[in-house]
Formats: C-alpha cells, sequence, structure tokens
C-alpha cells in the first residue's frame, strides 16, 4: 500500500468481502516479533499477579492527582492504560486515519529502509462469537458488564471464592472507559484479553484469526508520502494528542515548511 487512497480502497475490499458491519483499526510502525497484537502486560517477564499489583500501587499513588475519583476498578485499570502502565487491554480506533497516522507518525526518512508498517483491522462482532460467552451477544459488551467481570475480573484467581474462575482462552472486543480527552479523541476502543497464561497466543496467531482480523501492509519507502497527504487531509499531531504541546508541534511544523 503506497497511499492513504489506496488504504481506503483496500478497507472497502474488506468491508465488501463478507457481512462486515464494523471495523476496528490499529496502526502499528513496523511489523517484526517485537510487534505482536499482544497487551503490554504480556510483555513482562514476571506476569502472574503483576497486574493487579501495578493496580494497587497505582491506585495508591495516583489519587492525589486525580481531578476526580474512577468509580470502579475498570475505570482504574483504563486510567492505568492511558498513562502507560502495562494491563491486559490492547488499544483500537474506530477511526481508520487516526491508525494510519500512528503507523507511520514516528518513522522518519532516515529509517524508511528497516522495515514496512501496517494497519491491522479487526471486526470486533467476528471476534467475539469466536467467544462462547458472548457469541449471543448483537452489541459490543461494555467492560462494566457482570459478564465480563465473571470472565474478565481484575483479581488473580487465588484471590476468588466462589463460582467466578477465569478460564477464558480468547480476548474479547469491549468498550471501556472515556475516561480522558486522548481515548475520546482517537475513538479509542479496546480488546480485553484474560488474565496471564503460558499458553497465550498473540492475536494474529489465535485460531480463526482469518475469519476476524486482517491487515493492510504500508510499504517502507512511501511513509513520508502518507504523512504528508494525511496532513493535507486534517490528520495531524493533535488529531492524535490533543493538547497544547500539540498545537506548539504543529505551529512549528507549518514555520519550517513555509
Amino acid at each position: 500500500m503506497n497511499s492513504v487512497s489506496e488504504y481506503l480502497n483496500k478497507i472497502n475490499e474488506v468491508f465488501n468481502s463478507g457481512q462486515i458491519e464494523r471495523i476496528w483499526y490499529r496502526g502499528q510502525s513496523k511489523i517484526n516479533d517485537k510487534y505482536k497484537l499482544l497487551p503490554s502486560i504480556y510483555r513482562e517477564t514476571e506476569q502472574e499477579y503483576l497486574e493487579y499489583d501495578l493496580f494497587l500501587r497505582f491506585k495508591a499513588k495516583g489519587v492525589p492527582f486525580l481531578k476526580y475519583k474512577p468509580e470502579t476498578e475498570w475505570d482504574w485499570l483504563f486510567l492505568m492504560q492511558h498513562h502507560g502502565v502495562p494491563t491486559r487491554l490492547l488499544d483500537w480506533s474506530e477511526d481508520a486515519l487516526i491508525a494510519l497516522a500512528f503507523a507511520v507518525e514516528k518513522r522518519t526518512t532516515g529509517d524508511n529502509h528497516e522495515e514496512d508498517a501496517c494497519v491491522w483491522l479487526l471486526n470486533p462482532f467476528g471476534l467475539n462469537t469466536q467467544f462462547n460467552a458472548f457469541r449471543d451477544y448483537k452489541f459490543i459488551p461494555n467492560v462494566e458488564e457482570e459478564r465480563i467481570k465473571e470472565h474478565f475480573g481484575m483479581k488473580p484467581k487465588h484471590l476468588l471464592t466462589g463460582a467466578a474462575m477465569y478460564n477464558m482462552q480468547h480476548p474479547i472486543s469491549v468498550i471501556g472507559s472515556m475516561n480522558s480527552d486522548r481515548i475520546i479523541s482517537q475513538k479509542g476502543v479496546f480488546t480485553l484479553f484474560p488474565q496471564p497464561s503460558s499458553d497465550l497466543k498473540p492475536l494474529e496467531e489465535t485460531e480463526n484469526h482469518d475469519q476476524f482480523l486482517y491487515r493492510i501492509v504500508i510499504k517502507k519507502q512511501s511513509i513520508d508520502r502518507i504523512k504528508q497527504e494525511l496532513i493535507r487531509f486534517g490528520v495531524n499531531e493533535n488529531s492524535l494528542y490533543p493538547g497544547l504541546d500539540s498545537i506548539a508541534k504543529e505551529i512549528e511544523r507549518e514555520l519550517k515548511n513555509k
């Protein structure tokens, strides 16, 4: 793929290839074994119970810096994700151009020789039909639903009491807490993965992944061109990271191009 128009045409091809109601997008700047569709918590060597330990630590230390106090554990988890703490969440966007911008934004002319970038396309309903507990859903579940808690809860297994058991092997598409300007501007949606286990695979290696997952490769020699086309279409720093810093970078870029 060498241009924005070609990218959009490929997305239309995916829509037209089957009965797909919705697509989520995730841009990745490189294609290699370090860029798997796995949440950050799974990239840590010590995975078991780590997320809950980080959750308790973040919750204890973060309160003085919050404008409002999150109401649920999931609110805290999404806030952790927003600030870069490893979690079981994997970010996606409902906006195809924002995902494309994420794929190319950190690439420069100097590293174009290294490797291609890509945008992953996820059919969120297609993923959820692979997961028996949500096969009958006609919508994307909110992470606060009780059934999510039953199958993907925050507490480690050794702290559970009663009948609740987390034995799920598939991630699931969810709508999460819109508790940051960045999530809103990036039209953020998420896949929630099960609690860490040794046999969990990246999304692109799971069984039947070709029924809900697609990839568009962005040729390395076209990255600069695509970055300029996105700016022309109004997708810029402030689209991805709204705030004064992004506005300043946008003004600086415009000044350099005069």
